[in-house]
């Protein structure tokens, strides 16, 4: 009995250990399986191998294309998902850079700087008074600091000091907060008109408290914007909207059921601003060229024409650019150089 029994257990004991031994292979492959298909997320390979021509050349022009579905969960941007009023604004407001629109309160900063102006301009004029006083009578309390604090309650001008420092740290902090807001660009017309015809037209908020909009000149645009022209130049892009041409061309993905709104994509607008100043740019620098190289006029035409260009450069630097005067100086210069060496380079007309 005990021999037959050690001997079901041993073979117990082999069966548990094949069990196991078979289940770590089994895990093993699972992990090796797991790996390898992270590793075809990861690098966006799909579940079977492209089979038509187009999907062979997505593959190959863009090898780390995701077709597995994985972004398929994202949120699109959806306006009429928030609930109507305040947070409806709030989403309009935070979908474009264009649309954060805040008041600036400049009537009401200006008044708070001019009242604590008057109120250390009184602090100070008290301070020449008993200084002249003292000077009159008591010329040791000018001299001696010392001793004029140790007089206490009798020495006055110990607290209109405190009340001097405690009021200018209050006005300094007005001052830096009032400086930079103003360096904080205000919105165009039609950046203003957006909002305010979208506010119009869908009403969210109730008129005593959509009546802020009316103040178009107290206004802050948040954001680092484009240059005061490109900006200018983007809106009359987006103000193509209605057209059903640029209409198709310009939609964004993001989509209302408002009749009066249309949503464009920035960068759309923004890749046709990148290829009018690639032409604009290719323009001022290849088209003088080939006009001073093709056209067989007189020296003096030719200055006409390199002189013409120079001017156009330099307007296009000022006006479509943020540089600076010496920059822009700097700028026409070598333009102006290059040009004039390519002139210097060039076979005079024989004179008629």
């Amino acid at each position: 009995m005990s021999t037959s029994s050690s001997s079901s257990s041993q073979n117990g004991r082999k069966s548990t250990a094949s069990a196991e031994s078979s289940t770590a292979v089994a895990r093993s492959q699972k992990s090796q399986e797991d790996i390898e298909d992270g590793q075809d997320r990861q690098f966006g390979a799909s579940n079977r191998a492209p089979f038509s021509n187009y999907e062979r050349f997505m593959a190959w022009w863009d090898p780390w294309r995701v077709t597995d579905g994985r972004y398929d969960k994202f949120e699109s941007f959806d306006l009429e998902s928030f609930p109507n009023g305040y947070p409806r604004l709030a989403g309009l407001m935070d979908s474009d850079i264009n649309t954060r629109l805040y008041r600036r309160f400049g009537l009401v900063r200006n008044r708070l700087l001019l009242h604590k102006q008057d109120q250390i301009a009184e602090l100070a004029e008290k301070l020449a008074n008993i200084d002249k006083e003292d000077e009159r009578t008591h010329p040791e309390r000018l001299s001696c600091r010392r001793y004029d604090e140790e007089l206490g309650d009798e020495s006055q001008r110990s607290h209109i000091l405190q009340s001097l420092d405690l009021a200018l740290k209050e006005y300094d902090a007005l001052l830096l907060r009032e400086h930079a807001i103003t360096s904080i660009p205000r919105p165009t017309t039609r950046n203003h008109r957006a909002i305010f015809d979208w506010v119009y037209n869908n009403k969210p908020l109730v008129r005593d408290e959509y009546e802020y909009l009316y103040n178009e000149r107290d206004f802050l645009l948040l954001g680092n914007q484009q240059d005061d022209w490109l900006r200018s130049f983007q809106e009359r892009i987006w103000s193509l909207s209605h057209i059903p041409f640029f209409k198709r061309i310009m939609s964004s993905k993001s989509q209302t059921s408002d009749s009066y709104s249309t949503y464009t994509s920035n960068e759309k607008a923004n890749l046709i601003i990148k290829l009018f100043l690639a032409f604009a740019m290719t323009t001022l620098l290849m088209l003088p060229v080939v006009l001073l190289y093709v056209l067989l006029f007189s020296i003096g035409v030719k200055l006409a024409v390199l002189l013409l260009f120079v001017f156009a450069f330099s307007m296009a630097l000022l006006l479509m650019t943020n540089a600076k005067r010496h920059e822009a100086f700097a700028a026409t210069a070598a333009y102006a150089a290059v040009l004039v060496v390519f002139l210097a380079n060039l076979p005079v007309a024989p004179v008629q």
